[in-house]
């Protein structure tokens, strides 16, 4: 089967897809990757047959206005701004870069929200389609409205009403654009007012949430078709070799702590670099710095204790820090996760501040403060409590073994079949 894996946004939104097509291909299925066009390079390293976007994504993240969202930390700053603009051309294009490059796919896997017409899309050539989220946004008594930054467990009806306005604050951003296109280009009426939680639980559709349930569990409340699947790692190519000089840094002294924060684009990345490196001067530790998207290492002047790296398999990478100092991504505290090591967490906006929460909630981290607020001393303090406390490197070893004895790569292979499987025997009107 030709399965097309739609995906939009940073590194680890792509990476993910980037496993499913490893892992459908090993299936015997014939699955390419669309994404934005930054990520060519990435397709080839890994064999996944690729088809670009018309849309670079760390060009959009470069933007000074996408910039002052990240450097505010207020999530709702970002929804109320794209609430209040009639139209998305970013989005949009997405729309017509799905619709122009999936014309022969047979099934389709589709992040949440981006694009936004991708299960339009799906609908109208009537091909199965499965969504993946990286995040609970699905409305439960039992979790906390972790978009709308409210992080803890409330009282369960409490959870539930945030739940739904969170649901929808999310779905009133990406769905104008979505009818736009249905209508204009589709030919389809809109989408369900309220959401496609409703339509998805009368259509036995699958939803795959691609984080570890050792993590966050499955809560009771959700429907049969929404499932935890793990996380999805990808198969490193074989003939991946890390940079030679990053080793001689590794052997010629104590495990160092990483330093990197994937996507975010901050106006400002030397003010926090300098705070970073300065705390963890005071620390004692040796620093693995990974520039990103940030340029975090870009016209800093470094010490000997400090490595700038640009790119390097977190896989291998981080079972040999001693720490994870991270932003709270999706991405990169999944592979701090497997590692096994402590991550400490500097979250700056979106849906990082409530995996920073739930990280110190199970014991692998100290208390994460945002990366609008950091400090030396706050910054040598979680350090010196994350390679110091043996409690917590126990437990963050613990909740690694049971990440690597996971597989959400085959899992969320094995649930796509059945799908389909079923979908082919009785295809649902839509």
């Amino acid at each position: 089967m030709n399965v097309a894996l739609v995906t939009f946004g940073t590194r680890g939104d792509i990476q993910p897809f980037v496993a499913l097509a490893q892992g459908l291909r090993r299936a015997g299925h014939d699955a390419y990757l669309a994404a934005p066009s930054n990520f060519a390079r990435v397709a080839a390293a890994y064999d996944v047959p690729f088809r670009p976007f018309s849309i670079d994504s760390e060009e959009v993240a470069a933007r000074p206005e996408v910039k002052r969202i990240v450097d505010s930390g207020k999530l709702l700053r970002l929804v109320r701004a794209r609430l209040l603009r009639r139209r998305h051309p970013v989005l949009d294009a997405l729309n017509v870069d799905v619709w122009n490059l999936t014309q022969d796919a047979e099934a389709m896997i589709f992040r949440a929200g981006a694009p936004p017409a991708a299960y339009s899309i799906a609908c109208k050539r009537r091909i199965p389609s499965v969504e993946v989220m990286y995040l609970p946004l699905e409305p439960s008594a039992e979790l906390a409205a972790v978009a709308a930054g409210l992080r803890k467990p409330g009282g369960r009806l409490f959870n539930r009403v945030m739940g739904h306005v969170t649901y929808q604050l999310f779905w009133r951003m990406f769905c104008p654009s979505a009818n736009r296109f249905r209508q204009e280009v589709l030919q389809m009426p809109p989408l369900p007012f309220f959401g496609l939680l409703g339509e998805y639980a009368r259509l036995g559709q699958p939803t795959f949430y691609a984080y570890s349930p050792s993590v966050l569990p499955k809560p009771s409340d959700w429907r049969p078709d929404a499932h935890v699947i793990g996380y999805l790692f990808a198969e490193e190519p074989p003939d991946s070799r890390p940079d030679p000089d990053l080793c001689a840094f590794l052997a010629a002294g104590p495990k160092p702590v990483y330093v990197g924060f994937g996507s975010m684009a901050s106006a400002d990345p030397r003010r926090s670099v300098a705070i970073l490196l300065e705390g963890l001067r005071r620390a004692g530790q040796r620093v693995v710095l990974q520039g990103g998207w940030g340029k975090l290492a870009s016209g800093q002047t470094l010490s000997g204790d400090v490595f700038p790296l640009e790119e390097t398999p977190f896989g291998w990478l981080f079972p040999r820090m001693a720490a994870v100092i991270h932003h709270g991504g999706a991405g990169t505290t999944s592979h701090a996760l497997r590692a096994g090591v402590p991550s400490i967490v500097f979250p700056y906006n979106f849906d990082q501040p409530y995996w920073a929460q739930r990280l110190w909630e199970l014991g692998v981290s100290p208390k994460p403060v945002p990366i609008q607020r950091i400090t030396p001393d706050s910054v040598a303090a979680a350090v010196e409590a994350a390679v110091r406390d043996p409690a917590m490197k126990q437990r963050a070893e613990e909740i690694g073994a049971r990440v690597r004895s996971e597989d959400g790569v085959g899992r969320a292979v094995e649930l796509f079949n059945q799908y389909v499987d079923r979908f082919t025997a009785a295809p649902t009107p839509r």
